[in-house]
């Protein structure tokens, strides 16, 4: 065997980052224009890169290439080492100077959208030249990517359970039951039970608020009549405003629409449902001192 040979030599990063571009641009020639190579060389790489996986990772198409079964693996893989590689040069450029950097946060719906906005103005007031990205999805959708690397921190509806994951609460939150004004003044005739067997309108799998309503009202031995599944905050809002059934939310949510009285809230003794919101980052993470003075921001914000 041949001392010199390794086994990592078709996985160059430089193959990879050609990989990518060639993906994310759908041509080959497209590929080697942002790159600032020759297509020829482009077609190389990959065909390098074929031979070592072992199968295509594209198939030529009448407009350009499309990933494969192995490429669409491979994509996955190779955005990982690349997140990977471009977080050890960013935290080797901040690490000297807390002045400089970049946080990237993920948040779901309630804490993106109604607490982080502050905590962010407060802080670039501060350190001006941070820059701060936020991202908002679910919360199963925010740990995945702090696990995947993706993101730096992330805030979302419910405590995880996953062990490289460290977390703390940072806000206390309440889930209420929603209508529309017209609506509201039957249902609060009726019990709890009578009122979840109405049409609910809820957020799609994944969101904290359905889980932690649906666990609540799992929890009293209540059961749900019909649903409808819409994928934000405001789609439910518009819906339930428009006379379409019932909906739990967060109180930070729909505060704007309670005061204005486009929306009604439905108070029933026996429905008490709040939850934490919290903070996530990786335990394993090491934390540029930018990213730490974020974390120790949401920290202070946790204990007022």
């Amino acid at each position: 065997m041949n001392s010199n040979f390794s086994p990592f030599a078709s996985l160059s990063l430089q193959r990879l980052r050609i990989f990518y571009t060639a993906a994310k641009s759908g041509r080959f020639a497209k590929a080697a224009e942002i790159l600032g190579i020759t297509q020829p060389a482009v077609s190389l790489q990959i065909r390098q890169l074929e031979n070592h996986l072992g199968g295509k990772v594209f198939e030529r198409t009448g407009t350009g290439i499309v990933l494969t079964e192995l490429g669409e693996m491979a994509i996955q893989y190779t955005e990982q080492v690349l997140n990977l590689i471009k977080d050890l040069e960013d935290k080797s450029r901040q690490f000297t100077n807390i002045e400089f950097g970049s946080v990237k946060i993920g948040a779901s719906s309630t804490p993106g959208n109604y607490i982080l906005p502050t905590v962010i103005a407060n802080f670039v007031e501060l350190y001006p030249g941070i820059d701060v990205s936020l991202e908002i999805s679910n919360t199963e959708k925010v740990v995945s990517q702090i696990l995947s690397r993706r993101i730096d921190i992330g805030v979302g509806g419910r405590e995880t359970t996953d062990n490289q994951l460290c977390s703390f609460a940072i806000d206390k939150d309440e889930i209420i039951i929603i209508a529309s004004p017209k609506k509201a003044n039957s249902l609060r005739k009726l019990d709890l039970q009578e009122v979840l067997s109405s049409m609910i309108v809820t957020r799609e799998k994944g969101s904290a608020t359905r889980a932690v309503a649906e666990k609540y009202a799992g929890a009293l031995n209540l059961t749900f009549g019909r649903k409808i599944e819409l994928g934000s905050n405001d789609a439910v809002k518009s819906a339930v405003r428009n006379g379409v059934g019932v909906a739990m939310l967060s109180k930070h949510a729909v505060l704007t629409e309670l005061t204005s009285g486009q929306l009604a809230r439905i108070e029933l003794e026996e429905w008490q449902c709040y939850r934490d919101l919290f903070v996530y980052y990786r335990c394993d993470g090491v934390y540029t001192p930018a990213q730490m003075k974020f974390i120790e921001s949401l920290q202070k914000k946790s204990v007022e």
